[in-house]
C-alpha cells in the first residue's frame, strides 16, 4: 500500500479549501438578497381582495420590494398602505409633467409604443409639483421610506 506524504494531504486540503471558499461567501450573501417584482398594469385599479390576493402571494413567496406608481387621490395612497401593511417596500416610479402643449413630434425609430411623451429636458416642475405635493402633503405616506 502507497501512503501519500503529509505535505501532498496538506495541499490537497488547501486547494481543496480555496476551490470551496466562493461557495461558502454566496452562501453568507444569500441572506442579504431582495427579491422584487415590477408591478405592471395598474393593480391599484383592482378591487381590495384582488389586491390582497396578489400582495399575500407576493409576500408569501419572499417579495420585498416592488417597482411601481403610485398614483395620485386616495386610491394611490390606500394602495400604497395595503403594500407596506404587507411588509413590502415601493420602489416608487414617478411620472414627469409636463406643460400643456409641450411638443414632441415622434417616438425615436424603432421605439413605437414607448417614449410617448417629451424627453427629461422638457419637464415643467410647476406642473410636477401640483401632481406629487398632493400624495406627500397628506402624510399618509409618511411612514413608507420610499
Amino acid at each position: 500500500m502507497k501512503t501519500t506524504p503529509v505535505f501532498f494531504r496538506l495541499v490537497r486540503l488547501l486547494l481543496a479549501c480555496v476551490l470551496l471558499m466562493p461557495l461558502a461567501s454566496a452562501v453568507a450573501r444569500a441572506a442579504d438578497v431582495v427579491i422584487g417584482v415590477n408591478l405592471v398594469n395598474a393593480s391599484y385599479d383592482l378591487t381590495v381582495p384582488e389586491q390582497e390576493t396578489i400582495m399575500n402571494t407576493m409576500h408569501t413567496s419572499g417579495v420585498r420590494v416592488i417597482r411601481g406608481a403610485i398614483p395620485s387621490a386616495d386610491k394611490g395612497t390606500s394602495w400604497a398602505e395595503r403594500v407596506y401593511a404587507h411588509g413590502i417596500k415601493i420602489e416608487w416610479l414617478v411620472d414627469g409633467a409636463y406643460a400643456q402643449g409641450t411638443p414632441w413630434p415622434h417616438a425615436p425609430s424603432g421605439f413605437n409604443g414607448l417614449w410617448e411623451e417629451p424627453p427629461l429636458s422638457r419637464l415643467d416642475p410647476d406642473e410636477f409639483r401640483t401632481y406629487f405635493e398632493p400624495l406627500t402633503a397628506s402624510g399618509r405616506l409618511a411612514f413608507a421610506p420610499l
